[in-house]
């Protein structure tokens, strides 16, 4: 069986195609980090995501306060 996707997805600038491959989910949402241009993008849709600059040591960081806004907004 073959899973796709119904609509293509846009790759968010600055994450290169290798690390977006490696990392998409069948699911929204989902994160991709590119550790080769140091972008993380928050992937809400087909075509919706956010992206931001974020180095390899600072990624735990962000992820942990990502999750926490993601918490206060299911309250």
């Amino acid at each position: 069986m073959k899973l796709a996707r119904q609509k293509q997805v846009t790759i968010p600038v600055g994450v290169c195609l290798a690390c977006f491959n490696a990392q998409q989910q069948l699911r929204y949402p989902f994160l991709v980090y590119c550790s080769h241009n140091e972008t993380l993008a928050v992937i809400l849709g087909p075509d919706e995501h956010s992206t931001f600059q974020c180095a390899p040591r600072q990624l735990e960081n962000v992820l942990r306060q990502l999750g926490r806004s993601a918490e206060r907004r299911r309250r």
